[in-house]
């Protein structure tokens, strides 16, 4: 998004607004003072779109709005104010309502480029791409060398799998700037997506190079080798994986991604750093990430769990969501069991926080789930955990602490994915990701007291144009 503000500077002005000059509520003013309370009026609503920007800036949105919809109040077609009210309502995904201001802020300024590519970002997160090509185009007729407004038409041409017009896009927009990150990283996308493998890694490298080896350039590294190894094969990639491997060795983004291409029995658990950076990422977008994936696993969890109290549901239980990210299992769960105490657990703060935003869990914890498992000390009734298990090779140790942690008779119900490639226990994918073997989870289960109830089939969710099959399993401690 764009700021309306001076687009010099974004930083406030270091200066304290002061009281109205005491001579405006004399009954007959003369013309001066009019003068003077105009001045002050105006720089009363600039000083209060500034500290509304600055808000804004800092994640105080209710705070920022409410300061937007002060200067409103006085002046209703205050550009500024319109802007920051349209940026507001757009991170909070309010689309509808940054829309309505953006489009007031378009009808005092209908050729702007600010609120012109303000309502290019807002349709193309609405996926009314020919819509949000009319404002861009827009702009890029007075300056065709427009970043922002070239970085989001590329985005969409990426979308549209028009991906000689995506490569076009990015390569004008770096001419312009050059040492972008993103855009080298969106390059390398469209590149690959067009086939042009060696040249997207170079993009990729570029970009995670430009970044001082920022973990988000690191992921999206790891993502291009996989998905090119999937598609071309792991010895096209070898190369870069150890290029890679030989300049950032501790980097447990890489730690995770060599030792999914390198097959090591001795790497049984993903690395902490890596599973919480994937996640912090991707919080904003993950719900809608797995919608499209189709994935359904909370959803098995509740019906599993639904079958097996039946008219229990109404019974006091202590339930431990076992990775419990943004709280899907936690938000199926709530229609099932009206009266518990609802503990959720992740590694990732930022899925923690739209967790929290769901109003369901009675604590949430940020760490380690073994740790916590093992410094546990207030016995549960029933544990889930969904689709957690493909960042374990080796169960026994999480099943034993599991098993510690329930009452007698508690209920363990989780989804893993099931293991297609060769006949081990468990194997990691290329993906980075676990997969089990039927029998090594039976015989885990069975090693630390627990009985299986049920042990289904399931489509977890949807990887590309493949089914990610795995197991929805209920067991009791006995």
């Amino acid at each position: 998004m764009v700021d309306a503000l001076d687009s010099k500077s974004c930083s406030l002005c270091e200066w304290e607004f002061k009281s109205p000059h005491p001579y405006q509520k004399t009954k007959t003013p003369h013309w001066g003072v009019f003068l003077y309370q105009d001045k002050m009026q105006a720089e009363e609503k600039k000083y209060l779109n500034q500290r509304a920007s600055n808000l804004y800036n800092n994640g105080d949105y209710q705070k920022s709005s409410e300061l937007s919809l002060q200067v409103l109040a006085k002046d209703p077609k205050n550009y500024t104010a319109l802007i920051n009210l349209g940026n507001v309502y757009f991170l909070q995904k309010k689309y509808k309502e940054a829309i309505l201001y953006y489009n007031r802020a378009r009808h005092i300024k209908p050729q702007d480029s600010i609120v012109l590519i303000n309502m290019g970002l807002v349709c193309y997160e609405c996926s009314k791409f020919s819509k949000s090509k009319i404002f861009l185009q827009k702009v890029l007729k007075k300056d065709s060398y427009n970043q922002n407004a070239l970085t989001i038409i590329g985005q969409i041409y990426l979308e549209e799998e028009k991906y000689s017009k995506a490569i076009k896009s990015f390569k004008t927009a770096l001419k312009h700037n050059p040492q972008d990150v993103w855009l080298h990283s969106y390059l390398g996308r469209s590149l690959q997506k067009s086939k042009n493998f060696s040249e997207a890694l170079d993009e990729m490298w570029l970009a995670l190079e430009l970044s001082n080896g920022a973990d988000s350039q690191h992921l999206d590294f790891a993502y291009g080798l996989y998905e090119i190894a999937d598609e071309k094969s792991k010895k096209f990639v070898d190369s870069w994986l150890k290029k890679w491997q030989q300049k950032y060795p501790q980097n447990d983004i890489v730690i995770q991604t060599w030792n999914a291409f390198h097959p090591n029995k001795n790497f049984t658990l993903s690395k902490q750093g890596y599973i919480s950076n994937l996640f912090d990422m991707f919080a904003d977008n993950f719900e809608d990430c797995l919608q499209e994936l189709n994935y359904h696993a909370p959803e098995f969890i509740a019906q599993k769990s639904a079958e097996f109290y039946q008219t229990d549901t109404n019974k006091k239980l202590r339930i431990l969501d076992l990775g419990c990210g943004t709280g899907l299992c936690g938000k199926y769960l709530d229609s099932v069991f009206k009266n518990k105490e609802f503990i959720g657990v992740d590694l990732s703060a930022k899925m923690l926080a739209k967790a929290e935003e769901k109003n369901i869990y009675n604590q949430l914890v940020k760490g380690d789930l073994l740790y916590y498992l093992k410094s546990n000390t207030k016995l549960f009734d029933l544990v889930v955990s969904a689709d957690v298990f493909t960042y374990f090779g080796n169960l026994d140790k999480t099943f034993f602490l599991i098993n510690k942690s329930l009452h007698q008779n508690g209920v363990f119900i989780f989804t893993i994915s099931k293991n297609i490639i060769s006949e081990d226990d468990w194997i990691q994918h290329i993906s980075g990701r676990f997969l089990h073997s039927e029998n090594y989870v039976k015989n885990t289960l069975k090693k630390y007291k627990f009985y299986i109830l049920d042990f289904t089939e399931k489509c977890l969710r949807n990887e590309g144009e493949n089914e990610v099959l795995g197991w929805v399993v209920t067991s009791i401690k006995k």
